[in-house]
């Protein structure tokens, strides 16, 4: 029995736990208030973005002024928009009404031909994704779905970033990258304080510690003052929320390439290669998701992985069964504080279900869908179904006993204060200038200057765009590089003879693989602030990521690819869509783009003249 001024061995745990937790309120209160805190802009950068406004169209107006084609004119147009993307002297979205603004008066294409592309199947698509977001949040079923997974994996460090990361590929499949990372973040900063509790953590044995029992006993007797005790906690409390936080960026932007509606640069690139390649019928929902979601499994077990060694590597104490059970009875606590499954969350998960099935039995490619059986089938595009099913999220009651006084399962309301416009915005820019490199011959202009590419092994410059294109996004937007990039690589696909999509699908999961910087992604910059994160943390941890999942995707072309897409012959709708010859020799494809270059330059010498 310890005398009357010694603590007991219990006393002295709540005294830790009681320091550690006013340590972790202490933390958190601080970081709440950074986030608060508005980022001040230096005065040289507002300075500069009038000035680079100006000058960025001045100092390319020479350009089609000496030309005076069609094509010159949208080059000056791309390379403005081009230009203001990177830079950003004005917002995105306001740099998308760009080609509203000059293609008409250009005489490229008419004010009516540009605003149908501001409001198309790939825009409305995009509100049909959002639309589900909103209920799924709106409903709580996504909270239900987390603790329910956690529950399941598991309560150890590894199981709990299993489960973590399981949820959220899960979710950002279906929702947009940064409400899952809204989400998830702070259910993974709760269940790290939890983590970093005294009875949870066990240190191991050193000169500072004893252990009791036999050589396999796991009772440690604390040797050493609370203070530093608590520091150790302290530290591991730190290294388990910034591994929890990145585990939950990297999942949400792996998830992201798991379905068409899974980011919103996916709907972008979709409505681009439907613009670019109306006749293609190789790349639909069911396509995109037999192709995409192996190597979304595989990068979520690498990132698994790798961030469990991290911690294992890394930590200073280690995890006890009593701390264990603490976190589930937590977990259990948060998951029986929902109550029972809701008539919400019931047709909220029917609904989610029917749009999945809907949009992958459209027309799969691999065999005949519930699209082609139709007798205007060939009119229906992909938002019609799902819009028509989001339709019901507006109509149903939440709480169907008390329907004279329920609300829908989503109001107008709440949808539209989350609808970003500006992405629609820039999705119709997008889309504009991709019609009027075709509308003008610039596309076949860029196909003859490619040519000389040819030469090269396709592989080779797989391997250069998959990498290019995924660091480029770690600090230009993915939206950006979606835009400026799919054409490009089309186009390129079409000078060297090589199966579009062999390029682009790869690139395009490419572009989401952005790991290493906050600015990379909306979910990196939310997590990032919300944990505080360092960005030489970031970009340590974040490289090896970059690298593996370029591997995996260079390694999925090549087995998964073949099977989803017949990569091995060059598609006659490639050649057809970009006013092309669609015959299979070489030569006669460069004599036609030669032929067609040609008469361009010629008429528009004449015209000149």
């Amino acid at each position: 029995m310890s005398s009357k001024g010694e603590m007991t061995g219990e006393e002295a745990a709540v005294q830790k736990r009681r320091c550690v937790q006013a340590a972790l309120q202490a933390e958190e209160s601080t970081s709440e208030k950074r986030m608060e805190d508005k980022i001040p802009v230096p005065r040289w950068k507002k300075a500069l973005k009038p000035i680079l406004a100006t000058a960025t169209p001045l100092l390319l107006l020479p350009m089609p002024l000496s030309i005076g084609t069609d094509a010159a004119w949208v080059a000056f147009v791309t390379l403005w928009m081009g230009i203001y993307y990177v830079v950003e002297p004005v917002p995105l979205s306001v740099t998308s009404l760009l080609p509203i603004v000059l293609l008409p008066f250009l005489g490229v294409l008419s004010t009516e031909e540009v605003a149908s592309f501001y409001l198309n199947n790939t825009g409305l698509l995009f509100m049909a994704s959002l639309m589900i977001a909103t209920a799924i949040e709106s409903s709580d079923l996504h909270e239900r779905l987390a603790f329910k997974c956690l529950l399941t994996v598991g309560t150890s460090e590894g199981r709990v970033l299993l489960g973590l990361m399981s949820i959220t590929v899960f979710m950002s499949m279906w929702m947009p990258n940064t409400a899952v990372a809204t989400i998830m973040g702070p259910m993974a900063i709760a269940l790290t304080a939890k983590m970093a509790m005294p009875s949870y953590h066990q240190v191991p044995t050193n000169d500072c510690f004893k252990q009791n029992g036999d050589a396999g006993g796991d009772h440690f007797e604390v040797g050493i003052g609370a203070d530093q005790s608590g520091a150790l906690i302290k530290k591991n409390h730190d290294l388990l929320k910034k591994i929890m936080l990145l585990s939950i960026a990297y999942s949400s932007n792996i998830g992201g390439t798991g379905s068409i509606i899974g980011s919103s640069t996916n709907i972008l690139f979709k409505g681009i290669i439907d613009e670019l390649f109306p006749h293609s019928t190789e790349l639909t929902s069911a396509t995109w998701m037999l192709y995409n979601v192996p190597p979304m499994i595989v990068c979520t077990a690498i990132g698994w992985l790798y961030l469990w060694l991290v911690i294992r590597f890394s930590r200073k104490s280690q995890h006890c069964i009593e701390g264990k059970r603490d976190i589930r009875r937590e977990i259990q606590q948060q998951y029986q504080r929902l109550g029972s499954v809701s008539f919400a969350e019931y047709t909220v998960l029917i609904i989610l279900a029917a749009v999945i099935l809907v949009l992958f039995f459209y027309k799969p490619h691999f065999m005949t869908g519930w699209g082609d059986l139709l007798q205007y089938g060939s009119k229906i595009k992909s938002s019609s179904p799902a819009l028509a099913i989001c339709f019901l999220l507006f109509v149903l009651p939440k709480e169907p006993h008390n329907m004279h006084c329920s609300e829908p399962l989503v109001s107008f309301k709440e949808f539209s204060t989350k609808m970003p416009w500006g992405i629609v915005i820039l999705f119709g820019g997008c889309l504009s200038i991709a019609e009027a490199s075709q509308r003008s011959g610039l596309s076949a202009i860029v196909i003859n200057t490619l040519n000389g590419l040819r030469d090269l092994p396709s592989g080779l410059v797989l391997v250069l765009l998959c990498f290019s294109s995924c660091f480029l996004t770690e600090v230009v937007s993915t939206y950006v590089v979606t835009g400026i990039l799919t054409p490009i690589i089309s186009e390129l696909a079409v000078a060297t003879r090589v199966h579009p999509l062999y390029f682009l699908m790869p690139v395009k999961a490419c572009c989401l693989f952005a790991f290493m910087l906050p600015i990379a992604t909306g979910a990196n910059a939310i997590l990032c602030e919300m944990g505080r994160l360092r960005t030489i943390d970031m970009m340590k941890i974040g490289f090896v990521m970059n690298v593996a999942c370029v591997l995996v995707q260079l390694a999925t072309i090549h087995t998964v690819g073949p099977l989803v897409f017949d990569l091995y012959r060059f598609p006659s709708w490639a050649t057809k869509d970009f006013g092309i010859s669609a015959g299979s020799a070489s030569n006669a494809t460069e004599a036609t783009i030669a032929s067609l270059l040609n008469a361009t330059l010629s008429e528009d010498v004449m015209t000149t003249t």
